[in-house]
């Protein structure tokens, strides 16, 4: 049987009453102060998980399919380039009481550079070991 079935099971029990509940309000059926507000928990709740289970898939291991197992054991430099990038900036113009009158935004180049890595991964349970490539950007 699946790994993650029961993980799955008790995700529905979370996403069920939060969907029905929101299906309930968006149709005319009154909800009290307290529904509303366990309908906001139980999504934000939602939000969580789901960001947990988003971390869990990418540091899986591809063999065994475990969640939470890959380990980077060594990274590796394969190239780096200059370009640029549009990047929006945004300034405040306040009173003296320290209100914000308005906002300003303004867009400009900036120079950035670009590195390329190989990630060597290792599964921590099972000990199988792949690449992977990934590229960061930094402003200069």
């Amino acid at each position: 049987m699946n790994k993650l079935h029961p993980v799955l099971r008790c995700l529905f029990f979370i996403i069920f009453p939060v969907v029905s509940g929101y299906y309930l309000i968006q149709h005319g059926v009154h909800a009290s102060g307290k529904a509303q507000v366990a309908l906001i928990g139980g999504g934000i709740i939602l939000l969580i998980i789901a960001f947990i289970f988003f971390l869990g898939y990418l540091w899986r291991c591809s063999s065994c399919k475990y969640w939470f197992v890959a380990e980077r054991v060594k990274r590796e430099e394969l190239g780096r380039e200059k370009g640029t990038k549009i990047k929006t900036l945004t300034d405040k113009v306040k009173n003296r009481k320290g209100e914000t009158v308005r906002t300003i935004e303004k867009e400009v180049v900036v120079q950035i550079e670009r590195i390329a890595y190989r990630n060597y991964m290792e599964c921590s349970h099972c000990h199988f070991k792949w690449t992977t490539n990934s590229v960061e950007e930094r402003e200069l």
